[in-house]
């Protein structure tokens, strides 16, 4: 797999607000693509040029009353630029073309095809309060994202959604020790989306549930030297 990559960007900041800015472009040649999944079993291939570019920015503003605010966005397009082919169904033999032979579960990719498990848009928003004289904080924060593709063809995708969670915590420092206690709970509204997907599942049982609402505790002491 080789790779060409072309990164710029900007960085600024003073004690109230930072923020970055980034634009990236990668072209990738020989990269490893999925060209099966069945029945657990993910068979991958080598596949001819692909692009992504696009755009980071992120950004963290002290408010008054202890509060901070925090933004991050990226924008990617990730594109298949040199067609190919990969299997859409059982049984698949990708060598029965080269030999003549019919291959009906062996289809072309267009070049200008979105790579499949890849968000154009995801957003992160989050709004901390800090209460210095408890040492205690907690965060309300949203994380967004677009729909992805199941597949190379993109014949089917997962819709986009919106998530809420929310976090607060204790930490503590004696001379030896730096202690915290936090408490999280994700998935707020108890939405039902998709966490993931099986890229090319030979079934079309492509999409895979997130968790509904989770709650977690956690504690953690770290000895100091």
């Amino acid at each position: 797999m080789k790779d060409l990559e072309r990164l710029c960007g900007i960085k600024a900041g003073n004690d109230y607000a930072r923020g970055t800015l980034a634009a990236f472009y990668i072209k990738t040649t020989d990269e490893l693509a999925v060209l099966q999944n069945f029945s657990g079993r993910s068979v991958n291939q080598n596949i001819g040029e692909t692009t992504r570019r696009g755009l980071e920015a992120e950004a963290d503003v002290t408010l008054a009353g202890g509060f901070d605010a925090q933004l991050a966005y990226t924008y990617i397009r990730a594109a298949v630029a040199q067609s190919y082919f990969t299997c859409v169904g059982t049984p698949c033999n990708p060598l029965a073309s080269r030999t003549g032979e019919a291959a009906p579960n062996f289809l072309p990719v267009a070049a200008g095809n979105l790579l499949p498990a890849i968000a154009r848009n995801a957003l992160h928003l989050g709004l901390t309060w800090h209460f210095a004289p408890l040492h205690f904080s907690t965060t309300l924060e949203t994380d967004g994202r677009s729909k992805i593709y199941a597949d190379d063809r993109n014949t089917d995708a997962a819709r986009g959604f919106w998530v809420v969670n929310w976090r607060a915590g204790f930490e503590q420092d004696t001379k030896h020790w730096h202690l915290s206690e936090f408490g999280r709970l994700d998935n707020l509204a108890n939405r039902a989306y998709v966490g993931s997907v099986i890229v090319n599942e030979t079934n079309a049982r492509y999409f895979e549930p997130a968790p509904g609402r989770t709650a977690y505790v956690m504690f953690n002491a770290a000895l100091r030297n």
